[in-house]
């Protein structure tokens, strides 16, 4: 049976998945490389993991282990905030519900791109001419 050439971050008819991918320490949505993960982040990739194993539903139960001497709920809002904070690509955030024990994500909606004002001066006219050196 031959291969699909599609990756896991676009739908087999070629258009970006609805959901986000974590794989390989890198995270994929809508068919782009949202954030990609140099150094260890122990926190922020097991949330990201328990995203994807429950395929990327709004909301899960916290999924970090308990840690002695940390307060559960200051860990959790510090992975988010870590993760919001050194996103590469902001297409979507991580997110608490506000009780300190669930941790969801939501995409972020682009915003359009600004139309040029009728009053700035055609692209030509800002360049600077290059003045021609006589030839010796």
């Amino acid at each position: 049976m031959p291969k699909n050439n599609h990756s896991d971050s676009t739908h087999r008819n070629g258009n970006p998945a609805s959901h986000p991918v974590w794989r390989g320490r890198v995270l994929w949505f809508r068919g782009r490389a949202v954030k990609r993960f140099g150094r260890p982040a122990p926190d922020v990739e097991l949330i990201l993991s328990a995203l994807q194993e429950q395929n990327w539903v709004r909301f899960i139960d916290d999924p970090l282990p308990p840690k002695t001497e940390r307060d559960p709920k200051d860990r959790l809002h510090r992975a988010i905030q870590n993760f919001n904070g050194r996103i590469h690509l902001p297409l979507l955030k991580l997110r608490g519900d506000g009780t300190g024990t669930r941790v969801g994500w939501l995409p972020v909606l682009s915003k359009p791109l600004s139309k040029p004002s009728d009053t700035s001066p055609p692209l030509d006219k800002r360049r600077r001419k290059r003045k021609m050196r006589p030839s010796d």
